[in-house]
C-alpha cells in the first residue's frame, strides 16, 4: 500500500507575527520573574573569570584558590607518625588538634634546636 503525503502545510501558527510585534511593543519595560532563575544583579558578575581555554581556567582558579593577603601556601602537608597515645591526647579536644599540634611544636622549637 502506498500513501501519499500531503504537499500542503495544514499546522496554523498561533500567533499573527503582527499581533506579536505589537504586543511586545506596548509593554517593553514589563519583566518575566521566573523563581528558578532570578535576575542578575550588578554585582553577581564582579569576579567572574573569562576564559577562552581549559588551561587558562585552570591557571586563574588555581591563583584565586590560595589563601591570605599574600596569597601564598601557608602550610604544607606532610605525614608524619606519632604514638596513639599522644595523638589522642590532641584529638580529644575536639576540633582544631593539628593547630593545637602545630602550635605546641612552635613552642617546643623556641627552646630548643631540631638539630
Amino acid at each position: 500500500m502506498v500513501t501519499k503525503m500531503k504537499h500542503a502545510n495544514t499546522s496554523r501558527r498561533r500567533f499573527d507575527p503582527a499581533l506579536l510585534q505589537a504586543a511586545i511593543e506596548a509593554a517593553p519595560d514589563v519583566a518575566v520573574f521566573d523563581g528558578d532563575c532570578p535576575p542578575s544583579r550588578p554585582g553577581d558578575w564582579d569576579n567572574a573569570i573569562v576564559s577562552h581555554s581549559l588551561d587558562g581556567l585552570r591557571e586563574q582558579l588555581a591563583v584565586r584558590r590560595r589563601r591570605g593577603p599574600g596569597r601564598k601556601e601557608a602550610k604544607e602537608s606532610t605525614t608524619v607518625r606519632f604514638d596513639r597515645d599522644v595523638l589522642a591526647a590532641f584529638k580529644s579536644g575536639g576540633p582544631g588538634w593539628q593547630t593545637r599540634m602545630n602550635d605546641a611544636l612552635r613552642d617546643w622549637l623556641k627552646t630548643h634546636s631540631p638539630a
